[in-house]
């Protein structure tokens, strides 16, 4: 399929890695199995010196072409820069950042794209799932 043809995601999980094989295959596994499926998975490695780079390849196959590893050559000593790489990289039509260390529930993307549809204003969703809208934001400019 050529780039021109191809259809964009809708999400983009931008994840900066650094340091994170305790956790990286849970992190990615629960995207996995998230309800939404129209997305894609950016992770920035920033010079991790143990098996995370390691652990995430072997996860690529099962993402297909979902799934996109930055290596950066130097550490940068912060998530910023490997999250604005991550953001340089995207190509969904909402950026969504996540922690390694940090698991989605299994709708919640779904409930995130709930929440941008609403319109503008504070959200939060509480453990049941609902959407909880918390402060109008009536003055938004771009």
């Amino acid at each position: 399929m050529s780039e021109l043809n191809e259809t964009l995601p809708a999400i983009s999980v931008i994840i900066p890695v650094y340091n994170a094989e305790k956790y990286i295959q849970q992190c990615l596994s629960s995207i996995l199995i998230q309800t939404f499926q129209d997305y894609e998975v950016i992770v920035v490695d920033d010079c991790s010196t143990d098996d995370s780079i390691k652990i995430i390849e072997l996860m690529m196959p099962i993402f297909k072409d979902k799934l996109k590893l930055i290596k950066r050559s130097k550490n940068s000593g912060s998530p910023a820069i490997p999250r604005n790489i991550g953001m340089r990289c995207s190509r969904g039509k909402y950026i969504s950042f996540q922690e390694v260390n940090i698991f989605l529930l299994l709708i919640m993307t779904m409930y995130l794209l709930k929440i941008l549809f609403l319109g503008i204003g504070l959200y939060g969703i509480n453990y049941s799932g609902e959407v909880l809208l918390l402060k109008i934001i009536l003055n938004f400019q771009i």
